[in-house]
């Protein structure tokens, strides 16, 4: 920061407003890196255009003091139900199992008085 002016200079790094606005080069919106050589032209447009329209939302989101993107939130939900299936799964073979134990009792008992 310039002592003089109070004004903050190129190689500090910081802003004075304390906005920070993430961006995709932070990472923090980036779900996996591409290889972009092995993409055509036309694939390596299309995915720098995604990348520029998502990393837009989330800052916006962020801009806007919303919680998530919209993708980070789709993101989300789609993660919950698939722990909610796999619960459920679970369930289900967790009663099966009881049920095959219970048959299996009761034909051990009724082979035993027979």
């Amino acid at each position: 920061m310039d002592a003089e002016r109070g004004v903050a200079t190129a190689d500090d790094g910081a802003s004075d407003d304390g906005f920070d606005i993430p961006t995709i080069a932070d990472g923090e919106f980036l779900l996996e890196p591409i290889d972009m050589s092995a993409l055509t032209p036309w694939e390596r447009k299309v995915r720098k255009f995604k990348d520029c329209f998502w990393t837009l939302e989330a800052s916006l989101a962020w801009c806007f003091g919303l919680e998530d993107s919209k993708f980070a939130y789709e993101l989300d939900v789609k993660e919950e139900e698939e722990e909610e299936s796999a619960r459920a799964e679970a369930r289900a073979e967790a009663m099966s199992e009881a049920e095959a134990a219970v048959a299996a009792a009761s034909v051990e008992g009724g082979a035993a008085r027979g």
